[in-house]
């Protein structure tokens, strides 16, 4: 949603504000691959029209928002004006090939839950004042710790903590929503180190979020 369609998302933003919607739903992949700087400049801007014009924003967890607990590097390289191209990551240990300059930067960093969920807090992962009801798979405890659970690899030997962020919650009497963390980390046979980018892989299934009202009732996802 965020960052190759920056302006797009500003758009949408203003085209909300000017047609008086009040909530707004974030159905996964607020950012393209839960780059830091991404993370922290797609918040930056939902806050800014949650702060100007009380939009409130309820969203997911997508699989381009975070990776497992201990998140994931990323590189990406970046086209030049005379069509060369300059590698930019956060992992130190990546060559820099044919591009023509290596930039590391703890920016490009994807984070895992223990950051990007909290990063994502104001948009329903947590009790907020003021709603008639929340809870999460685990009950009523809306702390991180409260919400995992473990994972085993397929041969037994390997087991992982991940957390569930999936929630319900009713913003306003009568609407009722509920986000469906579908990200699914499991870990490979025979990884001893947690952390390790290489320790888990992913299968992510389509996440989303589904709502009923009183009268009226969707899904997205």
């Amino acid at each position: 949603m965020f960052n190759e369609s920056f302006h797009a998302t500003r758009a949408l933003l203003d085209d909300i504000v000017r047609r008086g919607i009040s909530l707004v739903v974030v159905a996964g992949d607020l950012t393209d691959d839960g780059q830091q700087s991404t993370m922290a400049a797609a918040t930056a801007l939902l806050d800014d029209y949650a702060r100007r014009f009380g939009l409130r924003f309820v969203a997911t967890a997508g699989n381009h928002d975070l990776y497992a607990i201990h998140g994931r590097h990323q590189s990406k390289r970046f086209l030049n004006t005379d069509g060369s191209h300059t590698l930019v990551s956060s992992d130190p240990a990546m060559p820099q090939g044919d591009s023509v300059e290596r930039i590391i930067s703890d920016q490009m960093y994807c984070g895992g839950y223990g950051t990007a969920i909290p990063a994502l807090g104001a948009y329903g992962f947590f009790r907020r004042e003021g709603d008639l009801h929340w809870e999460c798979p685990f009950g009523g405890d809306d702390r991180l710790e409260a919400r995992s659970f473990e994972i085993v690899s397929a041969d037994g030997f390997t087991k992982r903590h991940m957390i569930d962020a999936s929630f319900l919650v009713e913003p306003v009497e009568g609407l009722w929503l509920l986000s469906i963390d579908a990200n699914v980390f499991e870990p490979k046979y025979g990884d001893l180190d947690p952390r390790l980018e290489k320790a888990t892989m992913t299968a992510p299934m389509p996440a989303g979020i589904r709502c009923r009202a009183t009268r009226v009732s969707c899904s997205t996802g």
